[in-house]
This record gives C-alpha cells, sequence and structure tokens, in this order.
C-alpha cells in the first residue's frame, strides 16, 4: 500500500511540473512584427505592424511623432527636425491586457560645406564660383533683390554643388552682395562681388573684434603705398602700427608673417593669422582675404577664410610679439582684429 501511495504521489508531481511548464511557455497576446520608423531630418512616415488578439491603441510621448492606427498597423509621421542633434520618440502600444514600447528615432540637420567657399572676389570682367554644398533639411537659397540683375546661381543637388555667376560690370563700379542659404536652423552667409585695384584707396569704415571680445568701430583711411601700387596699408586701426594690405589681382588680402616694426625696445613685431581652432600662424602662405559684400546698401569688404590654412579657418589677424624672428620667443599679442570688415 505505501508502496502504491509513492507511485501516485510521483505521477501527480510529473504532472504538476509539466503544466507548470506548459504555462510559462505561454506567449503574449501582443506582438511586434516588423517596424519601419527611423527617420532622416526632413522626416516622413513609417509603420509598425503588430500581431494581436484584441483591438490596440497607440500613442507617442512626442508632438512631433504622431500615430494612428488601422487595424494591426500602426502609422507613423514625423515632422522635419531643423536641429543639428537627434531625437528619440516612444509609441506604446497595447491591447488591453499587454503593452509594448516601439522607439522611433529621427536624425538631425546635417549641412555640409566648405568655410573656405564662403567668399568670391571677381574684376569687373565677371566669372563663375563652384562651391559644395548638400543637407539633409529642406533649405532655401536668397539672391538680394538688388543684387539680381547681375548675381544668379545654378544649383547641382546631384553633385551637390551651388554654381554662383557674376555678370560683368559695364560701368565700373565696385558691387558686393550676401546671399543667404537657410538650411533648418543653420543659415550660411556666401559674400560676392566685383572690386579692383582702383576701388581700394580712400576712406572706410571699419568694423572688428578686439582681443578683448569687445566690438570696435570707427573711421580709416587705406594708404596706397608710393611705390609699389598693390600695397597698402590700413592706417588708424591700431595706435601701434598700421596693417599691411596687398591686392593680389583678384582681391585684397592680408597674411601672416609681415614684420611691422619694434614694440618696447625688446620685440619684434610681426602679423599672425588667427584660426577658428585657436591657434595662430606666422607662415606668409596662410592668408585673410577681403571679399566683396553688401552692408545696409553699401559697397563692404568681409575678411575671411580662402583655404589657405590647410586643417583649419583664418578668422583674424594679430600683431604678435617675439623676441626675435616669427616664431622665436613668442610673448603674446600686441593687437587682434577677428570679423574684420570694411564698408564704404
Amino acid at each position: 500500500m505505501k508502496k502504491i501511495t509513492s507511485i501516485f504521489a510521483l505521477l501527480l508531481c510529473v504532472f504538476v511540473f509539466s503544466c507548470s511548464n506548459d504555462d510559462d511557455k505561454e506567449t503574449s497576446s501582443l506582438q511586434i512584427v516588423s517596424s519601419n520608423v527611423t527617420f532622416e531630418s526632413a522626416g516622413g512616415t513609417g509603420t509598425i505592424k503588430v500581431n494581436a488578439i484584441s483591438e490596440i491603441t497607440a500613442t507617442s510621448n512626442k508632438d512631433w511623432c504622431t500615430v494612428s492606427v488601422n487595424g494591426d498597423i500602426i502609422n507613423v509621421s514625423v515632422i522635419e527636425n531643423n536641429d543639428m542633434s537627434g531625437r528619440t520618440a516612444a509609441v506604446t502600444i497595447t491591447d488591453g491586457e499587454a503593452s509594448t514600447l516601439v522607439p522611433v528615432s529621427q536624425g538631425g540637420c546635417v549641412i555640409l560645406y566648405n568655410k573656405s567657399e564662403l567668399g568670391h572676389a571677381f574684376t569687373y570682367a565677371g566669372g563663375s564660383a563652384t562651391v559644395s554644398f548638400s543637407t539633409t533639411a529642406s533649405y532655401s537659397i536668397e539672391v538680394p533683390a538688388e543684387a539680381q540683375s547681375w548675381l544668379s546661381y545654378t544649383l547641382d543637388e546631384e553633385n551637390r554643388t551651388i554654381t554662383f555667376n557674376v555678370a560683368a560690370s559695364a560701368d565700373k563700379t565696385p558691387r558686393g552682395a550676401t546671399v543667404k542659404v537657410t538650411a533648418g536652423k543653420k543659415t550660411i552667409y556666401y559674400h560676392l562681388g566685383e572690386y579692383e585695384l582702383k576701388d581700394i584707396a580712400g576712406k572706410w569704415r571699419v568694423s572688428f573684434v578686439d582681443g578683448d571680445d569687445s566690438t570696435l568701430a570707427g573711421e580709416i583711411e587705406v594708404v596706397q603705398d608710393e611705390e609699389e601700387p598693390t600695397i597698402f596699408y590700413l592706417s588708424g586701426i591700431s595706435n601701434f602700427f598700421d596693417l599691411p594690405l596687398i591686392y593680389n589681382g583678384e582681391a585684397l588680402l592680408t597674411m601672416g608673417g609681415l614684420n611691422l616694426g619694434t614694440y618696447a625696445g625688446r620685440y619684434n613685431i610681426y602679423t599672425v593669422t588667427l584660426s577658428e581652432g585657436g591657434y595662430v600662424s606666422w607662415d606668409m602662405s596662410t592668408q585673410y582675404v577681403a571679399y566683396p559684400s553688401s552692408i545696409n546698401g553699401k559697397f563692404a569688404l568681409v575678411f575671411g577664410d580662402n583655404g589657405s590654412w590647410d586643417g583649419d579657418v583664418v578668422n583674424g589677424i594679430a600683431y604678435w610679439a617675439f623676441s626675435g624672428a616669427a616664431g622665436t620667443g613668442s610673448a603674446g599679442w600686441l593687437e587682434k582684429f577677428n570679423a574684420l570688415t570694411l564698408s564704404k
């Protein structure tokens, strides 16, 4: 009798264990079959397909991501992302018994352009300049109304370029324009126009950001060298030295490595170019170029980079003190001129 009881107890344990395993293998009533909810910055629509026993509902936790349900399909709609950073939303799906979360991701606005191509100077013969440009966002290109008679552009989306076309000037007077390119929340400015050697000397209004990050402005004079007509001096920009400028046949520019003289009886002062990366260079190959533009309807020269500093972007010029030749015994800056602009 005890043996029969033991066998019965063993069979009962096996039955209970088997039932327990069957319960563990039960699947959820709500399953994600497929999803297509990864978006670029331009936005768009996607879907989430589910397998559910009961009617489903879906909600999103972000305003920029909206959802609607059609049977076992959740339609996901995402608006354009104009920010540079990406973002993520969560779609909650439920069938009354179970629920699940599906992440929705969207990339940020990507803009590809070359900072060394933001300025282009031409003689009165005109010309064209092709720049690289592409973006994942919707964009606009705005040529000022007053410049549309002589400045146009051609967009090549396949090759990711913009070609600016500058017509020849019949009256041979300086002119410039700022083309505004907006992509998402990013705005890029291109400076283009025409001027020649004869237009440089004379009175100008100068504006720049100094070494203390203060914006200074005032009246100065660009003086032409008596012996060499392609050399000019920005007179009155500093209490110490005039800034030398050179006209290279297309544009006015300054550069690193120019010896200005001595200071305090013991320092040699040289020009150095300043870079966005926080570096300085006394190499004469690094240049800061004056590109034609327009400020408040007046002809202007906006200084900028021309690609002369490999791997960095020139954004200013400075007077630098050395105990010896340029690069020897650096003692720091005497004057800095960032965001340098001249206007008539």
